[in-house]
C-alpha cells in the first residue's frame, strides 16, 4: 500500500464577519492551539475585529468552526514590481473547544511543529 504524502500548509480558511456577508478566503501558513497566521489578498482587517473561521485540519479532516479575533496585521509585497500586497494576519481563537485543541495538537505533532 502506497502512502500519499500530504502538504500540511497552506490550509484554506474562510472568515465570516456577520451573517449574509461574503466570506473572506485566506491561506493558513501556521496553526497552533492559540490561533493561526493567514495570508489574505485584497482585504484589510483591523486589530480587534472578530470573525467566525471555518477550515479543515489536514490528515484528520477535523472541522474547526470557531470565533477568532485579529491580534496582529502585517503587510508584505507579493511582487515588488507590481506592488501587489499580501496581508498577513494573526488571529487568536476566542474559545477553542477541547476537541479542536486536541485535533490541532495531534496535527502539529504529526508534522513535527513545535508550539511557540
Amino acid at each position: 500500500m502506497e502512502l500519499k504524502k500530504i502538504q500540511p500548509y497552506p490550509i484554506i480558511v474562510k472568515l465570516l464577519k456577520v451573517e449574509n456577508s461574503p466570506p473572506i478566503s485566506g491561506q493558513i501558513r501556521k496553526l497552533t492551539s492559540v490561533g493561526f497566521m493567514v495570508d489574505i489578498e485584497n482585504f484589510f482587517l483591523k486589530v480587534g475585529e472578530e470573525f467566525k473561521c471555518d477550515f479543515s485540519i489536514p490528515i484528520s479532516h477535523f472541522q474547526i468552526h470557531e470565533a477568532v479575533k485579529v491580534v496582529k496585521t502585517l503587510d508584505r509585497f507579493k511582487d515588488i514590481t507590481t506592488k501587489d500586497k499580501i496581508h498577513i494576519i494573526e488571529l487568536h481563537f476566542k474559545s477553542l473547544s477541547s476537541e479542536g485543541r486536541k485535533a490541532i495538537s495531534q496535527f502539529t505533532s504529526s508534522i513535527n511543529q513545535t508550539e511557540k
